[in-house]
C-alpha cells in the first residue's frame, strides 16, 4: 500500500507496530489505522510560532512511542503508548546540547536506544521508576564508522532497528556517479550495537534466516521462512532521499551478492506516489512490547 495524499499540511512520517501509520501536522500525529479506518490525533507539542524551528517528532522502530527533540528549550519527550498514551520528560545528560536533536529511534527489551544526528546513541531504561533518563553510551559515533551520504557531516536517510534482541543501524550508500544527486542506492552498510564492549561491530551476513525493511521512521525484521515471498540475507527499502524529487524507489539488497537485485519507483510509475512505508497490518491495536514478527506465523507485509 502506498500513500497519495496531496495535502501539504499533512505529511506521512512513519508506522508503528501497533498498525497505525502516523501522519504529521503541525503540532499533532494523526494515527490511522488503515484497516479499520480508526483515527486518533495526538499533541506532540504545544503550538509555536512560525518563525521558532518545529521540534523533531520521531517514530520509535518496534515500539508505539515517539521522540520530541526541542532545538532551543534543550527538552527531549517521550510520548509511549501502553494501555494509553502517556508523556515523560527525560533527564538530559551535561554534554546533551541543543543541535543533538534525536533523528533514529529503536526499542529492545524495555529500552530505548535513541541515535542522535552525529551519531552517538542514547538509551532509556524504562524497567527503572521514573523520572526515566536520557543516558549516552560510551560507544563512538556511528559516523567514525560510517561516512553519511553526499558528504554530510550529520546522518541523512539512515535507519535504527532491533532484530532478534539485537540493536541495529543501516545506512544506505550511493552509487559514486551521482555523489551530489542521490537517486540510486548502490548498497547498504549494517551494524550492530556490541553493549558489552560499547561499540559498533560491523555486519556481513545477517543472522538465522532474517532480512530487512527499511523505511524513513517503519523499519523492522523478519524471518524470511514464515513471511510470504521474503528472501533471507536481504534488505528491503525504501529511498526518500528528497522532498523535491520527483518519485520514491525502493527495492531489494543482497547482503551475500553485495548487489541490488532490484529497484524501481513506487508504484510503477514515476511521480505517482509522494511517500512510501513498510508496516504490518492489524485489525486491533497491540500493546506496545508485542514484536512486529512473532514466531511461528506467517506474515504478511505492506508498503504505505
Amino acid at each position: 500500500m502506498v500513500s497519495h495524499a496531496k495535502d501539504d499540511n499533512i505529511k506521512l512520517s512513519g508506522a508503528l507496530p501497533c498498525g497505525g501509520l502516523s501522519f504529521a501536522e503541525d503540532n499533532r500525529v494523526v494515527l490511522v489505522n488503515p484497516v479499520t479506518g480508526a483515527f486518533q490525533s495526538i499533541e506532540m507539542y504545544p503550538p509555536r510560532h512560525r518563525l521558532l524551528i518545529q521540534p523533531t517528532v520521531r517514530a520509535v522502530a518496534g515500539a508505539d512511542a515517539f521522540f520530541v527533540s526541542q532545538y532551543f528549550e534543550r527538552t527531549v519527550t517521550l510520548r509511549w503508548r501502553e494501555e494509553e498514551w502517556s508523556e515523560q520528560n527525560l533527564l538530559l545528560p551535561e554534554e546533551f546540547t541543543r543541535s543533538d536533536a534525536i533523528d533514529l529511534v529503536a526499542y529492545s527489551g524495555g529500552i530505548f536506544y535513541a541515535m542522535e544526528f552525529f551519531g552517538f546513541t542514547h538509551t532509556v531504561d524504562t524497567r527503572a521508576p521514573p523520572p526515566w533518563r536520557l543516558t549516552r553510551l560510551r560507544a563512538p559515533s556511528i559516523l567514525e564508522q560510517y561516512s553519511p551520504i553526499c558528504r554530510y557531516r550529520y546522518l541523512r536517510n539512515s535507519h535504527l532497528l532491533e532484530s532478534e534482541g539485537k540493536v541495529m543501524f543501516v545506512g544506505p550508500v550511493l552509487t559514486p556517479d551521482e555523489p551530489l544527486c542521490p537517486k540510486t542506492i548502490r548498497g547498504f552498510e549494517v551494524y550492530k550495537l556490541d553493549l558489552e564492549l560499547s561499540r559498533w561491530v560491523k555486519v556481513k551476513r545477517l543472522a538465522d534466516d532474517r532480512a530487512l525493511f527499511v523505511s524513513q521512521q517503519s523499519s523492522f525484521s523478519v524471518r524470511a521462512s514464515e513471511t510470504p515471498g521474503c528472501r533471507g540475507n536481504c534488505i528491503y527499502f525504501v529511498s526518500e532521499f528528497d522532498e523535491t524529487y520527483i518519485q520514491d524507489t525502493w527495492g531489494v539488497y543482497s547482503m551475500e551478492e553485495q548487489k541490488v537485485l532490484f529497484q524501481g519507483p513506487v508504484g510503477g510509475s514515476p511521480g505517482k506516489y509522494k511517500a512510501a512505508r513498510w508496516f504490518f497490518p492489524r485489525v486491533g491495536a497491540s500493546p506496545v512490547r508485542t514484536n512486529c514478527a512473532n514466531s511461528g506465523k506467517k506474515r504478511n507485509f505492506q508498503m504505505l
